[in-house]
């Protein structure tokens, strides 16, 4: 792929998880009264994307690829800069990206080491992530050599790490696109909903796949372009990962389209999707969905309350007579 095709590729990508997090965003808004840690992470995420978008525009601009063709030492200086600063945020929106989709199949478990599972792998990941930000700035001698051609020294272009990381990503996603189906597969739900979370989360397949080109391009790849190489595949793979983790969070905002559109649906699925579009909040609690309004809340529990109240009455009757008998047990026969 040519770096102007590249460039255009980035754009088209963030407009797309653009709208994604716009509708994440409302269906929060509209249908669930809290947000959770996951959606966090998936914000964030987005916003280093879209860092990475325009930084290595500007780098493009300014000359990225195109050594020997008339580009000044300013304009190779700030060329450098601007796509170092893309390895961090690549390396944080990876991150986060992953912990997103972690913490989203928390909301699926119920054992403590499937939980231990998710944290812990999502955690080492974060840690690899950061240590390859650093080594992008820190693999030449002296330091300010990798991003100035001005200070001479020596660059080591080993692609060891990149392959090791590649290796580690393609592993967490073959993890989560598969975890979903073996958690929701012996639970409680209809085909339907087993369909609508997994289904979307098995994206992390195809962000694998991802993985895979992304290692065997840097395998054979000239060193001085692994970065770019490097960079190509993994924006294509965060993208995916973010896209399999937001069709699952956005799906009330289908089902609604869908009942406008004339489409059906029973009151049993509209009570059992309440599971699907609670959240685990900051706290641990779960929330559900805020689908009815104040007073049909208001005139439900009225109504469970008077349901109740029988039942109460009787049971204080039941109580009361036989605390009458053990008494009358208690004084004996009158004289």
């Amino acid at each position: 792929m040519t770096l102007p095709a590249f460039v255009i590729l980035n754009w088209t990508l963030t407009v797309v998880l653009t709208i994604f997090v716009a509708l994440r965003i409302y269906t929060r808004m509209r249908y669930v009264s809290r947000y959770g840690l996951d959606d966090l992470f998936y914000v964030g995420a987005f916003v280093s994307y879209l860092t990475v978008a325009i930084v290595q525009h500007i780098a493009y601009a300014n000359g990225l690829g195109r050594d020997g063709e008339g580009v000044s030492h300013d304009s190779k200086f700030l060329s450098n800069i601007m796509f170092l600063v893309g390895d961090v945020g690549q390396s944080l929106a990876e991150a986060l990206s992953k912990a997103s989709a972690g913490f989203f199949l928390l909301r699926l478990v119920f054992q403590l080491w499937q939980k231990i599972l998710i944290v812990a792998t999502s955690g080492i990941f974060a840690a690899l992530c950061v240590v390859g930000a650093i080594i992008a700035w820190t693999s030449c001698t002296p330091y300010a050599a990798a991003w100035d051609d001005r200070n001479s020294g020596s660059c080591n272009r080993e692609t060891a790490v990149p392959i090791v990381f590649c290796i580690t990503t393609v592993s967490l996603d073959v993890l989560f696109a598969a975890m979903p189906w073996m958690l929701v597969w012996n639970q409680s739900r209809s085909a339907f909903e087993k369909l609508l979370i997994a289904g979307p989360l098995s994206l992390g397949a195809v962000a694998a796949g991802i993985g895979v080109g992304r290692l065997v391009a840097i395998y054979g790849a000239d060193p001085l372009n692994v970065t770019i190489h490097q960079s190509m595949w993994t924006m294509g793979e965060i993208f995916t990962t973010l896209v399999g983790v937001g069709i699952p969070s956005t799906l009330p905002v289908w089902r609604a389209i869908y009942r406008k559109c004339g489409g059906q649906r029973s009151a049993q699925r509209r009570v059992s999707s309440y599971h699907v579009l609670g959240q685990y909040t900051i706290g641990g609690s779960i929330v559900m969905a805020a689908t009815l309004s104040v007073s049909q809340r208001g005139s439900t529990t009225v109504r469970n309350i008077q349901r109740i109240k029988p039942c109460v009455f009787s049971l204080k009757r039941a109580l009361t007579s036989r605390d009458e008998g053990e008494e009358v047990e208690k004084r004996g026969p009158r004289p």
